[in-house]
């Protein structure tokens, strides 16, 4: 079995490689680098030149909350897929790091071919005036402000509230009655990959109905997916994530405190690596889990 690993990167290229050079076996990656970030030509042809690395590319300018991230995640799928060689697709961020070995990663997936793993909770769409739907059924601009500001985050904040004040109401997500919403990071068969593409090519008004609503990429991939079929479908997508304001960031941004939780858990992948904090969880999970250098 074939794995393609899709990765969405803006930053830390230097941890990026090192991610990138854990996947010596059986792995194709695939790399977005954001349009909007700082990396030379010589950093870019260093990552491409690894033997692991199909594409890397820049093409969206990605932004926190806003459509861009799901295009730019659905680019990668894309490109992975027609590439044809992946049984497998993970996608996971340049903030993520293994922590399992890779041996083992592989026998889990090969045990698990046809399962999908991938977070997802169910949301009806006849609730629609409920709170959760605010998301949208507003308008949200986070790839014209940045959301992440504190002028932006004012400015968002505003503009949502105007918009409950003159009654904004935009009309419900057509072609299905449940939305699904979870994570974004994922890992799914290559049969999978196929639906949700085919979907898209066939059915460009529902991905145009994401654009301008909030995080589109944590309920665009997991509607399309789990309304067709449940089957072999599973709300866990083995990653580690802290949900708590820890080192600076919620979700967390994780260090060496976490280092036996983290080797308790059943996940794959761990995040966020933000530094100066990852680095010396990195060097625990390198000497203790992953035996590398």
């Amino acid at each position: 079995m074939k794995h393609a690993i899709l990765i969405l990167a803006h930053k830390d290229f230097t941890l990026l490689r090192h991610l990138i050079a854990f996947f010596t076996k059986d792995c194709y990656v695939y790399v977005h680098i954001d349009k909007k970030a700082k990396i030379t030509q010589e950093e870019l042809a260093l990552i491409g030149s690894m033997p692991q690395v199909r594409t890397i590319y820049q093409q969206f300018a990605v932004h926190w909350g806003g459509f861009s991230l799901l295009e730019a995640e659905l680019s990668l799928f894309e490109r992975a897929y027609k590439d044809g060689v992946a049984d497998y697709y993970h996608l996971i961020s340049g903030q993520d790091y293994p922590i399992k070995p890779l041996d083992v990663f592989l026998k889990f997936f090969e045990k698990n071919k046809d399962a999908d793993y991938i977070e997802y909770r169910t949301y009806p769409i006849s609730r629609w005036q409920d709170p959760f739907f605010d998301r949208y059924r507003y308008y949200f601009v986070a790839d014209d402000v940045d959301w992440q500001s504190v002028k932006g985050k004012q400015f968002m904040g505003e503009f949502v509230k105007l918009q409950e004040e003159y009654g904004v109401n935009r009309e419900p997500i057509q072609g299905f009655d449940v939305i699904y919403k979870g994570s974004q990071w994922m890992s799914i068969t290559k049969t999978s990959v196929g639906k949700i593409l085919n979907y898209t090519h066939h059915h460009p008004s529902f991905l145009h109905r994401f654009n301008h609503t909030f995080a589109p990429e944590e309920s665009y991939i997991q509607t399309i997916l789990l309304n067709q079929s449940c089957n072999g479908a599973l709300s866990d997508n083995l990653r580690y994530i802290r949900w708590n304001k820890e080192n600076g960031n919620n979700p967390s941004n994780l260090g060496s405190e976490h280092f036996e939780d983290i080797k308790r858990s059943h996940a794959f992948f761990a995040r966020k690596m933000e530094q100066p904090f990852c680095i010396p969880l990195i060097r625990l999970i390198d000497k203790n889990i992953l035996h590398r250098s």
